[in-house]
Formats: C-alpha cells, sequence, structure tokens
C-alpha cells in the first residue's frame, strides 16, 4: 500500500500500511486521502471552462450520502463508497474510491497551486489565488482571502475579482461549500439579501461610509458615481442579477472604461478599506480619504465589476459541492481502487 499523497513529505510514515481485510484481496489499492481525490477530480473539470466561461455541463451528486456519494461533471466521476467492517474481523470501517476521467490534455494548462486547490477545496471562493495581479505587468498581491471567515464574510476578495478581472477568471467549473450539511445558509454571496455577514452586505456598508465621507466635500460628479455605484450593487445583491447594471451607471463616469493604475500600495489600501466590518456609525478617517481622493472613481469602478463577475458567476453556476460527513470522519484516508482491474474484468 502506497502512503498518502497530499500530505508533505516529512509527515509521511516511511512504512507501507497493510491492506485493510475488508479490500478484495486479488484487486490492487492506492493508499491516499479525500483530498487529493477531489483536487484530481477539480483538476479533471477544468477542460470545461473555455475563456473564463463554464460549458453547458452540470453538476450530478449521487448516492445515498451516508454510506455511498459520488459526484459527475461530463466525463469526470468519482464515486466513495464504504466498506463496513467484516462480521468476525472487527476492526473500522473503509472508504474506497473510483474514479473515472482524465486530465485536460492542453498546451496551457491551468495554474493552481497545491495551496490554491486545497483551499478551493475547503470552500475558497472559485475566483481564489494566493496572489494576484492589477495588471499582467504588476508585482503580485497577496490575497485578501487568509480564512474562512475572509471568504464568506469580509468583502475585500470581491474587489480584488475586480482589480484582477484581466489577469484571473474562475479555472473551474465547480466549488465547494463548507457549510455544514444540516445548514440552509449557502456560500452564494447573493444568497441572503442584507444579511450582515455576507459579503456583499461588506461591500455596499463600506460604500456607504464612502458616500457619508464625500457628502459634503465631494463634487457633483463623485456622488453621483458613488451612488451610482451603491444602487447598482444593491439592485445586483438583491435580485441575484447583473443584467441590468447599465440603467444604473447611464450618465456617470462609471459608463465607460476606466484605466486602472492604482500601485501596489493604493491596492493594499482598497483591500484593507474593504476587508473592514463598517457599522451605521463609523466615519471615513482623514489620512483614508485622503488616500481615497485621487483614485476614487477606479475604487468604484473595480467594486462595481468585482460585484459584476462575482454574481454572474453564482447565477449562472449550480455547481456546488457540500462534502458529506462521509468524507471527513476518516481522517480523510481513502482507499482507491485500481480501474486496471476493473477493465480486466470487463
Amino acid at each position: 500500500m502506497f502512503n498518502r499523497g497530499w500530505n508533505s513529505p516529512a509527515r509521511r510514515a516511511r512504512v507501507p500500511f497493510p491492506k485493510p481485510w475488508q479490500l478484495e484481496a486479488n484487486k490492487s489499492y492506492l493508499r491516499t486521502d479525500v483530498t487529493t481525490i477531489l483536487a484530481f477530480f477539480v483538476y479533471a473539470t477544468s477542460k470545461y471552462v473555455m475563456d473564463g466561461q463554464v460549458t453547458s455541463e452540470t453538476l450530478k451528486e449521487f448516492g445515498n450520502r451516508s454510506s455511498v456519494y459520488g459526484i459527475r461533471f461530463a466525463s469526470a466521476e468519482v464515486r466513495f463508497e464504504e466498506i463496513p467492517p467484516l462480521p468476525k474481523g472487527g476492526g473500522k470501517p473503509v472508504l474506497v474510491a473510483h474514479l473515472k476521467g482524465s486530465l485536460p490534455e492542453t498546451s496551457i494548462p491551468i495554474k493552481l497551486t497545491k495551496k490554491e486547490l486545497q483551499n478551493l477545496i475547503a470552500g475558497y471562493p472559485p475566483f481564489y489565488r494566493e496572489t494576484f495581479q492589477i495588471r499582467p505587468s504588476a508585482l503580485p498581491i497577496p490575497s485578501p482571502i487568509k480564512s474562512q471567515r475572509d471568504a464568506h464574510v469580509r468583502g475585500a476578495w470581491i474587489i480584488a475579482v475586480g482589480i484582477s478581472a484581466a489577469t484571473i477568471s474562475p479555472a473551474v467549473p465547480v466549488y465547494f461549500d463548507p457549510l455544514p450539511n444540516d445548514s440552509s445558509d449557502s456560500v452564494d454571496p447573493c444568497d441572503g439579501f442584507g444579511k450582515p455577514n455576507s459579503p456583499l452586505t461588506r461591500v455596499l456598508n463600506t460604500l456607504k461610509l464612502i458616500k457619508t465621507a464625500y457628502a459634503l466635500s465631494g463634487t457633483a460628479s463623485e456622488k453621483l458615481n458613488i451612488q451610482a455605484t451603491i444602487n447598482a450593487v444593491t439592485m445586483m445583491h438583491g435580485t441575484r442579477t447583473e443584467s441590468n447594471v447599465k440603467s444604473f451607471i447611464v450618465g456617470t463616469d462609471m459608463d465607460a472604461i476606466v484605466p486602472i493604475t492604482l500601485s501596489n500600495r493604493q491596492c493594499e489600501f482598497v483591500l484593507e478599506l474593504f476587508s473592514k466590518n463598517v457599522t451605521a456609525v463609523d466615519e471615513l478617517g482623514v489620512g483614508d480619504k485622503a488616500m481615497l481622493d485621487p483614485i476614487l472613481l477606479q475604487v468604484l469602478y473595480v467594486t462595481l465589476w468585482g460585484a459584476i463577475r462575482v454574481v454572474r458567476y453564482y447565477k449562472d453556476n449550480f455547481n456546488d459541492i457540500r462534502i458529506p460527513e462521509l468524507l471527513t470522519r476518516y481522517d480523510r484516508v481513502v482507499y482507491l481502487r485500481d480501474c486496471v482491474d476493473d477493465d480486466d474484468k470487463d
């Protein structure tokens, strides 16, 4: 038996593992972990994303989720099954997996690091990358997502999506929902309009903070741009569609391509601003407003387009995977069945 593949070499045991009694003696198995299997499945689905757009294929789940669980997307498929202990042999149940599909054969494969794949499977948004760039020639900036709270509560990552529009698109057509299986909530930022712990609600709260700061000192054009952005994001958040955004920005500076010339320092300032939990009594500091003044239009523009890209993705994509408890109660150990054995059987 092989050691688990997702752990670092330093953490892997140096001795072979004995084959559990429940596994068929005449079949070969690879001892690995659930994350590795899911990573293969996710990577295999990447062939169904073209120019950042997901094909018409949809995710299908099957099994009872308690002893059998499978997911299929076009030709990519993985099936997990719990094998109970032998009646007289004792021991623990064993989780077995079977894979179908292949990795994409392309001269330009998707570029996801091990950490990125692991975090996407853990439930980070499909736009997540360890770093992103304002433009292709710029230096990388660390992602504002460092935890599940950053991913599912704070709004800075939506701004990063708007900033990185030219450099990052969703690489795979599926995404993972880390919430408990009995939860009625969703990781969709548009689900639960007005909830304080929604990323889009946090974005709106920061926009309203900016609006207050410019209420007296802002120009007529600045006030118009701010209000148009608030109205557009509010509409998208409430209706789960970006289709009517144009009507909110006609006649404003937002109704044109705004060149993004932000420096890395300015970008980090904006991400920090949208990371905060803003309340109705908060005020924008004098220093923050001085930083915002020369880049206000760009900030509003990337906020608008970040919201558009995020809302469009979740509106058109129902390929979410909520990992069942079946896959989490084995310290993520799984025995991958050799497909060659099945082919020989056929």
